[in-house]
Order: C-alpha cells, then sequence, then structure tokens
C-alpha cells in the first residue's frame, strides 16, 4: 500500500491527464483507466499529469520521442517543441485522458516522485501524480491533437478551436 512507502498525499487540479496509446482507447471506454500490478509495492496505480497544457515532459513522449526515425507524413511544420510533440502525437498515436477529479469523491493521489527524480531533477511540486483507485470512464473526457485548428465564421465573427481538444462522439 502506498502509505508504506511514505507518499506525499496532494491536492491536485480539477483535471489531471493520464497519456496512452490510442490502441487502448476501447477499452478505457469501456472499463475506464485500470492500473497496472507490476509496480513493486503499489496497488495498480494510475498515473497522470497535474499540468493542463500538453508537454515535452508529459511520459511517455519523454522516452519515445527519443525515435529519430519517424517521418512527418502531415503538413505539420515542427517550429517548436510543441510542434514537435503534436507531430510525435500523431504519429505515434497517442491519446491524452483527461480525469476530472471533482466527479471523483475521497480519491486519493500522491506525488510520483520517480518520475519527479528521472525528469524533474526532484523537484517536490506535484507535476506528476498517481493514485490507486480504477478511475471509470464516466470521469474521463478524450483529448487528442488534430492536424488543423477548426475556424467558423458566423455573424462575422471567427471563432478558433485549438488543435489539442476532446474527441466527440
Amino acid at each position: 500500500m502506498v502509505t508504506e512507502l511514505k507518499f506525499k498525499e496532494v491536492r491536485t487540479q480539477r483535471y489531471v491527464y493520464h497519456l496512452t496509446y490510442s490502441a487502448n482507447r476501447e477499452s478505457i471506454l469501456e472499463k475506464g483507466l485500470i492500473g497496472s500490478n507490476h509496480y513493486e509495492g503499489l496497488d495498480k496505480p494510475v498515473f497522470a499529469h497535474n499540468n493542463p497544457i500538453p508537454s515535452m515532459l508529459w511520459y511517455p513522449y519523454i522516452i519515445d520521442s527519443w525515435d529519430w526515425t519517424s517521418t512527418n507524413q502531415y503538413t505539420l511544420i515542427v517550429d517548436s517543441i510543441y510542434d514537435y510533440l503534436k507531430f510525435q502525437s500523431l504519429s505515434l498515436g497517442y491519446d491524452v485522458w483527461e480525469i476530472d477529479t471533482y466527479k471523483m469523491n475521497n480519491v486519493k493521489w500522491y506525488i510520483d516522485y520517480s518520475a519527479a527524480n528521472d525528469f524533474l531533477d526532484g523537484i517536490n511540486y506535484p507535476y506528476y501524480v498517481f493514485t490507486e483507485v480504477w478511475i471509470p470512464s464516466s470521469v474521463l473526457r478524450l483529448y487528442t491533437f488534430n492536424e488543423e485548428h477548426i475556424c467558423t465564421f458566423k455573424d462575422g465573427v471567427a471563432h478558433i478551436r485549438p488543435d489539442f481538444r476532446p474527441v466527440k462522439y
């Protein structure tokens, strides 16, 4: 159990984000997010990012971004870290699941010190978090990167939706 390992309980932002491959989409829509048993001392943890802005520090981008063999099949011009993140997401097939923590009563979240030590020099800010609770699909919303922004015009006003947005079903 987590308390035996002395993890620090934290209060997260309302929305935290879990990143996974799009091949897991149907299972997550059906069953929600279920943690894995292969973390010693933890009971099926589900890991998330306590930051709503897609970043190169989001795992597994950190590791997968070293795949320099991918080619850009999209019209995307990679000028920035954000563009590179978007390119990797499109080419490697990532989904981002927004978890509404306000819809989950009494769920405890903890700092993921392993990730903080590996990727952020051990900072004590809860950027990487985890819980040992199953997360039902009813509190999840799927986000993905899209190649283009969406622009609509109505009554002389332009509405621009970002390229990182929820998927509608």
